[in-house]
């Protein structure tokens, strides 16, 4: 049997009669066969590959996003390459030259910066790509994001609710565009509902930089320590806690602790977590959703802007 017909079988079956595609899935079978997607990526310009280039992906909430986008994905036949950018520009520049060579169908960023001039480029080239965590307000482009005032907020007026007079708010280094809103607002409602707000930098999001922030504020005289602590993640408010608790700092009495993300780990350290839920694996699932049909129904599909709103989730850390 020919090259072609061959061809026809694995990219077009309608175009050849059922005996012929029998006989060609029989010795398909037979030898093992397993198409090259390279080459044919290569030959028609059609990928099956679609790229996730995350801020990080180890910590379960971009876990989480992974999942649900990759699930997607895969019920629709199409590969996903997951790549972490560590939260640096320079590597997020890297990284989307690689997946270019790759020939990627389309792409699901989350933004390091508010510095999005290379990824505009890539929409402006033709190439799908929907972003997540971050607030674009482009017609042309799709993004599925959280509000983050509302987190912010929720977390202050639940700290005032308390009786909680001086917060601060504790994240690393990197200024994640997520971040930044989170600490805009809470330092603006802080504000508006006459509370002390100051904020700390660590040297990273992760156990580490909770951890550092427990030492730091475990250094202070009684007369500066804050008596409610906000936290980048649930992530850094487990170091937080730990460090505090080395320490004979009681929590929540003498600080209240917050996290944000809703991650299991919320619920199973020594003093549960009190946090902002976000819905991951949904902000995943509708990102790959709106990346399908940008890139399977470009002439159909109609640019979306999806916010989904956080909720308060009242444990431990806060109310003993």
């Amino acid at each position: 049997m020919s090259q072609s017909t061959v061809s026809n079988v694995i990219n077009n079956p309608v175009r050849v009669s059922e005996a012929t595609a029998a006989r060609v899935t029989a010795a398909i079978r037979a030898l093992n066969y397993v198409p090259n997607d390279a080459a044919r990526a290569l030959r028609t310009h059609d990928s099956r590959a679609v790229g996730i280039l995350l801020s990080e992906t180890t910590g379960p909430f971009y876990t989480a996003v992974i999942h649900g986008a990759d699930q997607v994905l895969l019920r629709n036949h199409f590969a996903s390459l997951v790549a972490s950018s560590y939260m640096d520009e320079k590597s997020t520049l890297r990284l989307l030259h690689l997946f270019a060579a790759q020939r990627i169908r389309g792409l699901i960023v989350n933004p390091v910066s508010a510095k999005i001039g290379p990824l505009l480029q890539l929409v402006e080239r033709g190439l799908p790509v929907v972003f997540i965590d971050a607030d674009i307000h482009r017609d042309d482009i799709c993004s599925v994001s959280v509000d983050h005032t509302v987190g912010a907020r929720l977390v202050v007026e639940h700290l005032k609710a308390l009786g909680r007079r001086r917060m601060v708010f504790a994240r690393g280094r990197e200024e994640l565009p997520s971040i930044l809103l989170r600490l805009t607002e809470a330092r603006r409602v802080c504000s508006e509902l006459g509370l002390e707000f100051e904020e700390m930098i660590t040297s990273d999001y992760f156990v580490t930089g909770g951890l550092e922030a427990g030492a730091i504020l475990g250094s202070r005289p009684a007369a500066r320590m804050p008596d409610a602590v906000f936290c980048a993640n649930d992530v850094y408010a487990m170091g937080l806690l730990t460090s505090l608790a080395q320490r004979g700092i009681q929590v929540p009495s003498q600080v209240a602790v917050v996290g944000y993300d809703d991650t299991d780990l919320a619920q199973v350290g020594r003093v549960p977590l009190t946090t902002i839920r976000q819905p991951a694996a949904r902000i995943g699932d509708q990102a790959a959703a709106l990346l399908l049909s940008e890139m399977t129904e470009p002439g159909e599909h109609a640019h979306e802007t999806v916010r989904y709103y956080p909720e308060l989730i009242i444990r431990g850390s806060t109310v003993g």
